[in-house]
């Protein structure tokens, strides 16, 4: 009892180093508030992708409307904590290397909270329709297949939940990293 509580303790403790280090790494400025906005965010994208594992429920982010307002939450943060801690030299990353690349930046821009939304529910509600067309096919008495297939969805419930977050806090990092001068 005591060694897997411990072991689950080293999980927890490694991923949240690992959000640090990835933070750390990029020079940013704000790496605890980062970590204190994305960490709920995180608990709730991993309840929330479990929940449709639950018979007769299903997962809010197998609703479109829930992760685009997600990826649309964490875009509008990003670009507000870019111009809160860098000002107007946010604004000028927008036009560098010459200012004929505003407009791939820009589609850039709309492009992440698409991917960030698009991403989490078609993995999400793949592996929903995916389970109820494996309980409609599997007799009752071979729940094998099912068992596997429940605990896979587990495992990419997870890591959805890791790769958005992570994404989230990668965005957040390029945002309110120091550039340096060359």
């Amino acid at each position: 009892m005591k060694y897997h509580s411990m072991r689950r303790g080293v999980c927890v403790c490694f991923g949240r180093k690992a959000a640090e280090g990835h933070l750390l790494s990029s020079r940013s400025r704000a790496p605890r508030l980062a970590l204190h906005s994305f960490n709920p965010g995180f608990l709730f994208l991993i309840v929330s992708n479990w929940l449709g594992l639950i018979p007769m429920l299903a997962s809010p982010t197998n609703d479109l409307n829930t992760t685009l307002g997600l990826a649309l939450l964490v875009i509008v943060m990003v670009h507000f904590f870019g111009l809160y801690f860098k000002g107007g030299h946010y604004v000028a990353h927008f036009f560098k290397p010459t200012p004929v690349f505003v407009v791939i930046n820009a589609i850039e821009e709309i492009a992440k909270p698409i991917t960030l939304a698009f991403r989490l529910f078609g993995n999400i509600l793949a592996g929903e329709i995916l389970i109820l067309i494996l309980l409609k096919l599997m007799p009752v008495w071979m729940p094998i297949p099912s068992v596997v297939w429940l605990a896979f969805s587990i495992f990419i419930g997870g890591v959805q939940a890791f790769i958005f977050t992570m994404l989230s806090i990668a965005y957040f990092a390029g945002a309110v990293k120091e550039d340096v001068e060359e």
